[in-house]
């Protein structure tokens, strides 16, 4: 679920148009990352909640003799931007938080960590979405590394459906 402007909403319509994303929100739950990003956040949190971290994209199949020829263009950066913007508004439901807790499931996962992913929400202030000379796409995130390490599997997502949306659909 997305909070625009203070409520929250299910409403893929309503985020399209507040975000002006050219195809339905590529992210729709906090919980679109794999079970490991989620228990190294958790070690993250506990044991190096100070260290700083950076992640960038690297496009390295895209530009002169790649398998993907075509760089990624101005309209391509403006929708992965649009879409993070989205991923950003995105929020926990109880069930979401309930199914990443569940003790017999999930028993490493620990009670307080719940606690700590009920408030936490991705930032686009994190983030920064530009032209790279060969590729054209440049995405590099920064911050406390338990905050960061949650944002590779939503980019990677947003990044390779625009492109194969845009210059193969």
């Amino acid at each position: 679920m997305w909070e625009i402007e203070g409520k929250l909403t299910n409403d893929e319509a309503l985020v399209m148009k507040y975000f002006n994303l050219k195809y339905p929100p590529m992210v729709k739950s906090l919980l679109d990352t794999d079970q490991y990003k989620k228990s190294m956040k958790q070690t993250y949190l506990h044991q190096f909640s100070d260290a700083w971290a950076t992640w960038d994209l690297k496009a390295r199949n895209v530009g002169d003799g790649k398998a993907l020829k075509e760089k990624f263009t101005a309209a391509d950066r403006e929708e992965i931007e649009n879409q993070i913007r989205a991923y950003c508004a995105l929020r926990y439901s109880e069930e979401e938080l309930a199914f990443l807790g569940d003790p017999i499931a999930r028993p490493w996962i620990h009670h307080n960590f719940i606690e700590v992913e009920r408030d936490w929400r991705p930032h686009f202030e994190d983030f920064e979405v530009g032209d790279d000379p060969i590729t054209g796409i440049m995405v590099h995130t920064k911050g406390v590394q338990w905050k960061v390490s949650e944002y590779e599997i939503p980019v990677l997502e947003v990044v390779d459906e625009t492109y194969y949306r845009n210059h193969y659909n």
